[in-house]
């Protein structure tokens, strides 16, 4: 949840909260409560299924990369300050395009 919308994009001084778990009921907000902007769920539908999660900002801010497997690149070069990984699958990163590096 993030105080912003487009998940706090460029405003990276703003409230976010995230929560994770298996049929999870939240009782409270916390601090952020009342100032919801904007909501997304990281991952496949199926919180099991093995995705790489990058995001622009620091606490899953921003705009997002994700992948559900193999991608010899990434749309953006030396994109993300913060990941979710989903799944149990080990992901290997390469510095350069192609597997490399």
């Amino acid at each position: 949840m993030y105080e912003d919308p487009s998940f706090n994009r460029g405003q990276y001084n703003k409230q976010v909260s995230y929560a994770w778990g298996k049929n999870l009921k939240l009782k409270d907000l916390g601090k952020i409560g009342g100032k919801v902007s904007s909501i997304r769920y990281s991952g496949d539908e199926s919180f099991d299924t093995n995705s790489i999660n990058f995001y622009e900002g620091a606490g899953f801010m921003g705009i997002e990369q994700y992948f559900f497997k193999d991608a010899p690149s990434m749309d953006y070069d030396n994109f993300g300050k913060s990941i979710i990984l989903t799944g149990c699958k080990p992901w290997t990163l390469y510095e350069k395009k192609n597997y490399s590096g």
